[in-house]
């Protein structure tokens, strides 16, 4: 993705935040037609903006399902929210896209409005997820950010990076001319390139899966909430 290709393709200098800017950054609103309706286990994947959810309402939109039945978080004044008031140790709660989509040339980018209480051991991640189980992630822990690449649903930590879970932040990654990136954006001018490596995993059939939890150990101070929002995708 990168700033300049970004700037260039919109046009998009300053982003305000409380318009949408992952949508003025490059998103695209409306389905491919030729894609076919809902992609899904047995269609073929995609890259448009199908995934595209600014979590207005009261319920979830029909394209998310629970994670192994896990209870997701729900949509609070336009903003997809997790809780964790009082949570027991190893918890952990999210929600994946049935369908799946080809991400070649393509990033996911979303709104992390605020994270936890950087005094629990509460985290939040947003993840794209390929069929055997290698997670492309980038998850938030206290005052840090880790970028993630591996076998999940732990995948190891590749580099981090300091985090202000009070601060809004916009992440982003995908695949670019063969290579992976994990980006962020926060100044309001452009987006910031974190890690970027060759990609040896496929980028072709993946799910998206948002999500929140705990450590094993008991938290030390309520985890709160997590929010997120202006979910798209980044060509």
């Amino acid at each position: 993705m990168g700033s300049a290709a970004c700037n260039e393709i919109t046009g998009v200098g300053r982003l305000d935040f409380d318009g949408d800017p992952a949508a003025a950054a490059g998103g695209v609103g409306e389905p491919d037609p030729g894609a076919g309706e809902g992609g899904g286990a047995g269609g073929t994947p995609f890259c448009v903006a199908s995934p595209a959810d600014d979590f207005d309402g009261d319920t979830l939109a029909e394209h998310w399902e629970p994670l192994n039945g896990v209870p997701p978080g729900a949509p609070q004044d336009g903003e997809l929210v997790f809780e964790l008031s009082d949570p027991e140790p190893g918890q952990h709660m999210s929600v994946i896209s049935k369908a799946r989509y080809d991400l070649t040339g393509c990033h996911i980018a979303i709104e992390v409005v605020s994270g936890f209480n950087p005094g629990s051991n509460a985290y939040a991640h947003v993840s794209a997820v390929t069929e055997d189980a290698q997670y492309i992630e980038m998850g938030f822990a206290g005052t840090q950010l880790d970028i993630k690449l591996g076998t999940g649903p732990s995948p190891p930590i590749l580099t981090s990076v300091d985090y202000d879970p009070t601060a809004p932040l916009f992440v982003a990654f995908g695949e670019s001319d063969g290579r992976l990136t994990w980006e962020t954006f926060q100044d309001g001018y452009e987006w910031t390139v974190q890690h970027a490596e060759d990609s040896t995993t496929s980028v072709s059939s993946l799910r998206i899966v948002i999500g929140a939890g705990t450590i094993d150990a008991a938290p030390t101070e309520p985890p709160g909430v997590a929010r997120f929002d202006h979910l798209n995708v980044l060509r």
